[in-house]
């Protein structure tokens, strides 16, 4: 497989305080009124700075460098340390505890050889110990036996049963505990002949695991461990290898903590039958544990609802990380999750909030629900990278909006559409009230027909639209959004509202793309034009449009405005400072990108005075237009 590998460029932006100018009825028509370019010996008349006003401000290039666009960060260098969540430490899965036992019977499997089966009829404690190449543990209790409950404690135990049944097998009674005896190793493993659901099968009962050892398991026909009812897991360690799920708890899974190692041909955990006609609803609880899952379908899987609560829980996966029919809920832990499908997928919602910290990398969608909502004091980071087979014909490269096999000419040698790649694509609305948020992707970072921004810090670079709502899109509250690249920066079919917060945004054709946009409150610098249909508003806030045509110019806005048009291709080029100056306020941002042959803007703020436009170190001052402009 050949993964296409995108370099995302990006900005780190300087906000400071905000400034505009006095309101006066200007034409759309009039020019941008400009000073002479300064000298560092010969400043202007105004007494202009030479330098941004803050120390910390990083300086543009003089006139005349050469600068070019290839240098601003990634998504991964915007989000730093904040990162580092999914590289600490993993400190889960020791939980374990047992109870002393002392009144058992003793079961050595090494006299179970021949295919022979050991068979437990009455309830009580039982001590399994030896080796057998051929044996089986068969628990089948009858309706008259005075206790149905049977404890298996495993302590040094190696069994495999070359039979058509599993290695451990119960039938018939209330309840089967499995427990690990400190700091024994144990081996349980079925034949390839095995016609039941497991090398460990508890049909009719529930099934619990603890203690503070260690058990192996080898399911050679289907499954690792499975059972008719629930699983609950206490403690432990686990390495499970299986043809089909590791772990298959029918009614559901519940762990509490342990350490797991699962390589499964279907899926890591499993609950819940889909079979038409018969389903049976399950659930996967964890809340706590360390586990690694490696799986060739999906590694969490749910034909019902899925919680995760604390752990640190890694998934490599050829299907999905976490998949389920109705709920999936975060509410903590690290996971780390690489798919080749949609990592994350709930055919309800899915919800990640509390402390949750999630990680993916995925070839699909990184998340896809009806709904998503993110309000964690986490970190989630998405990743997704579109997939091809290998080709000796030539290269893949992505070229407008579409994937071409480029051949060794340089020509296009076949075309592919566009795969489904999106950050996080939901049916209904995507919301974020919180927590760190970065989305790295080759389609859409948020897709969905209402998106609702409240809070958080949130960082998105993509090929396509960093913000895509078939109705509409909001920023507000307290949320910082940074698009630092993306083709258009947020798309609405109805209205784009910025009502709060701030956004900085980068694209390549428009950087807000709507039939209505309002702007009404917090702060918003725009790198490319507002393109809109029925209206474009500033009610108030400071607001910043940078763009290579005269779009700002035809702009309806209730507070005082400013517009001009940079002619010098020189000055208009990535990495040049800005300055903009209004009745003693000021602010200063850097181009993260070059604008051809000349730089149009719009600067509009809830303050009085001339405004002017400072460019670089000495290099030039525009006093802009002012005035309150309709359309």
């Amino acid at each position: 497989m050949k993964k296409i590998i995108a370099l995302i460029l990006a900005l780190v932006f300087v906000f400071m305080i905000a400034s505009c100018g006095e309101e006066q009825e200007t034409p759309n028509n009039q020019s941008t009124q400009s000073s002479n370019t300064n000298t560092p010996n010969q400043p202007d008349d105004n007494d202009e700075p030479v330098t941004p006003p803050d120390d910390d401000t990083p300086l543009g290039p003089e006139q005349g460098d050469n600068v070019v666009d290839d240098t601003r960060p990634t998504v991964k260098d915007v989000l730093g340390e904040a990162l580092d969540v999914f590289t600490a430490a993993d400190t889960f899965g020791n939980e374990g505890k047992i109870s002393s036992y002392t009144d058992y019977t003793n079961i050595d499997v090494s006299s179970l050889e021949g295919g022979r089966q050991y068979e437990i009829k009455n309830g009580g404690i039982f001590r399994v110990t030896g080796k057998t190449s051929n044996g089986q543990i068969y628990i089948n209790l009858k309706n008259d036996a005075p206790v149905t409950s049977v404890i298996l404690l495993l302590d040094g135990v190696d069994i495999t049963y070359a039979g058509s049944a599993p290695a451990i097998y119960a039938e018939d009674c209330s309840s089967v505990t499995i427990i690990l005896a400190e700091g024994s190793s144990n081996y349980v493993s079925d034949s390839y002949a095995n016609g039941e659901n497991g090398a460990i099968r508890i049909r009719s009962s529930n099934l619990t695991l603890g203690g503070k050892g260690k058990l192996t398991v080898k399911g050679n026909a289907k499954h690792g461990i499975a059972c008719t009812k629930n699983i609950i897991v206490n403690g432990g360690s686990y390495d499970i290898t299986s043809v089909r799920h590791g772990i298959y708890g029918k009614l559901g899974i519940t762990v509490n903590g342990g350490k797991y190692k699962i390589n499964s041909a279907g899926s890591g955990l499993k609950s819940g039958d889909d079979e038409v006609g018969s389903e049976v609803e399950g659930s996967i609880v964890i809340n706590s544990c360390s586990a690694v899952i490696k799986s060739s379908t999906n590694g969490i899987n749910s034909y019902g609802t899925v919680e995760i609560s604390n752990g640190r829980i890694e998934v490599k996966s050829d299907g999905k990380a976490i998949n389920a029919t109705k709920n999936i809920t975060l509410n903590g832990g690290t996971m780390i999750f690489s798919t080749a499908e949609d990592a994350i997928k709930s055919d309800a919602d899915v919800i990640i909030q509390g402390s949750a910290n999630v990680k993916v990398e995925t070839n699909g969608n990184g998340i896809e629900s009806v709904n998503v909502s993110i309000s964690t004091t986490g970190v989630v980071y998405i990743q997704t990278y579109p997939i091809f087979e290998e080709d000796i014909n030539g290269e893949y490269k992505l070229e407008n909006g579409e994937y071409v096999l480029i051949d060794g000419n340089g020509d296009v040698f076949e075309r592919y559409s566009l795969v489904e790649c999106k950050g996080i694509e939901a049916d209904e609305k995507i919301s974020i009230s919180g927590g760190t948020v970065g989305i790295d992707t080759y389609e859409d970072a948020l897709n969905a027909t209402t998106i609702d921004l409240s809070k958080g810090n949130v960082v998105i670079a993509t090929q396509k639209d960093g913000m895509d709502a078939s109705d509409t899109a909001t920023v507000r509250g307290t949320v910082n959004v940074n698009i630092i690249d993306s083709e258009k920066g947020i798309k609405a079919t109805n209205t784009v509202a910025l009502n709060e917060g701030s956004t900085t945004i980068v694209a390549d054709t428009d950087a807000i793309k709507a039939d209505i946009v309002n702007v009404v409150k917090g702060k918003h610098i725009l790198f490319e034009k507002v393109e809109y249909v029925t209206s474009f508003t500033i009610r108030g806030g400071t607001f910043i449009s940078v763009s290579t045509t005269n779009n700002p110019l035809s702009v309806m806005a209730a507070i005082p405005n400013a517009y001009g048009v940079v002619n010098n291709k020189e000055l208009c080029v990535s990495g040049q400072f800005i300055t903009f100056m209004m009745g003693g306020i000021t602010e200063t941002v850097t181009l993260p990108k070059s604008f051809a042959e000349k730089m149009c803007v719009l600067y509009a703020v809830e303050a009085q005075g001339e405004c002017k436009l400072i460019i670089g170190n000495n290099v030039k001052t525009e006093i802009l237009t002012q005035g309150k402009f309709y359309q």
